[in-house]
């Protein structure tokens, strides 16, 4: 039997093994693989770096929990950041996913606040899910504490320091270099839309849309979005139009978030499992055209 024959008859449970030992070893066993920066990470880096200790921002969990994979990378990235700058992190959900989204952030903001020594209701709330999508970021707009009363876990909101000005790191005086602007924006009540700094929309689907429609249009708080890397594309026109600030696209994204971090977390082994995967599969593609012309040649000769 000739090599051909026998790339034609290789096992597809061989190749199933390789697939799974391409994905698994980086993973567990990182390559640490170069990770280049994109404009599009740094437009929602810069904005969350440039924000005043105290300041309030609003991030949108908007994915389901099959998409946690893909986006909780990059959730816990911007977590890490906002709590590393001391700003008041509000985390919420308007897409209807049987309110999956409030349970997604309330988790992965609560071991980010437990790393980073947050106190709940003091530097960060989760308001959770509630069903109306538009109908609600513009009771947000309107009168934030009316759309809503209590947080996911039943608090009333109108009694938590984090929404009424009180805010404070812990320390008698700010580590920023313009205390006075910081001890402003500590002091800054959250009221209405208007009154947050910045917002991330991470999505897996049109929410974003939402956001920018009412949030950003009528509103005029400022958006940045992560998004699933299939998602990443309809983004653009969004950029391009200066509605949204930037874009962290997929698990690439992520992993230039992480960079940003100086830390190298589940984004970043994602993409070297990602990256090993994609040249097998290449290699699968060229084997199989090779052999498919290389037999195509001989049944010429013969004929």
């Amino acid at each position: 039997m000739g090599i051909i024959q026998k790339v034609l008859n290789v096992d597809r449970r061989v190749i199933y093994l390789i697939v799974f030992l391409a994905v698994a070893i980086p993973i567990i066993f990182p390559l640490n693989l170069p990770v280049t920066l994109t404009e599009e990470v740094m437009g929602v880096y810069n904005e969350i770096e440039n924000l005043p200790e105290g300041s309030p921002i609003l991030i949108a969990v908007d994915y389901e929990p099959s998409s946690s994979p893909e986006l909780n990378p990059m959730t816990r990235a911007i977590l890490k950041h906002c709590f590393k700058k001391n700003l008041r992190v509000v985390t919420t959900t308007i897409w209807p996913t049987d309110g999956s989204g409030g349970s997604i952030a309330d988790k992965l903001v609560e071991e980010e606040a437990r790393i980073a020594g947050k106190i709940r209701g003091k530097d960060f709330v989760n308001l959770g899910f509630k069903t109306g999508s538009y109908a609600v970021v513009i009771g947000m707009g309107e009168d934030f504490k009316k759309t809503f009363p209590k947080d996911f876990n039943g608090n009333v909101l109108d009694k938590l320091e984090i929404l009424n000005g009180t805010h404070s790191n812990g320390n008698s005086e700010s580590s920023l270099p313009n205390a006075a602007f910081s001890q402003d924006a500590r002091a800054k009540k959250i009221n209405s839309l208007k009154d947050f700094s910045y917002m991330v929309c991470i999505h897996d689907d049109s929410s974003v849309f939402t956001w920018i429609t009412y949030g950003y249009e009528r509103y005029g708080i400022k958006i940045g979005t992560g998004c699933t890397a299939v998602m990443a594309p309809g983004n653009y026109p969004s950029l391009q139009a200066k509605q949204i600030t930037g874009i962290i696209g997929g698990l690439k994204g992520a992993s230039e978030y992480e960079k940003l971090m100086n830390y190298r977390g589940e984004g970043a082994r994602g993409m070297d499992s990602q990256s090993v995967i994609h040249v097998f599969i290449i290699i699968l593609i060229f084997l199989g055209n090779l052999t498919y012309f290389i037999l195509e040649r001989k049944k010429t000769v013969r004929g």
